[in-house]
């Protein structure tokens, strides 16, 4: 991928009305939307492969998988 499709921005969205600490704060991540797509194509392709490379006993972070 090109490396500016993978440039995010992070802005920082008050959880109060006057914050004064860092924690106040709620971070949110701007991803380019080109790299949105361009990663779900790409999960989309490899849903259809997993299963057949992965075993059933390490399921766990898959669909229907439980820890």
């Amino acid at each position: 991928m090109c490396k500016d499709w993978k440039d995010i921005v992070v802005v920082l969205i008050p959880k109060t009305s006057n914050p004064s600490i860092p924690s106040a704060y709620r971070p949110i991540n701007l991803c380019n939307s080109i790299y949105k797509i361009v990663a779900k194509v790409l999960l989309n392709r490899m849903l259809g492969v997993i299963p057949r490379i992965i075993s059933k006993e390490q399921s766990a972070f898959l669909r229907g998988g439980q820890i």
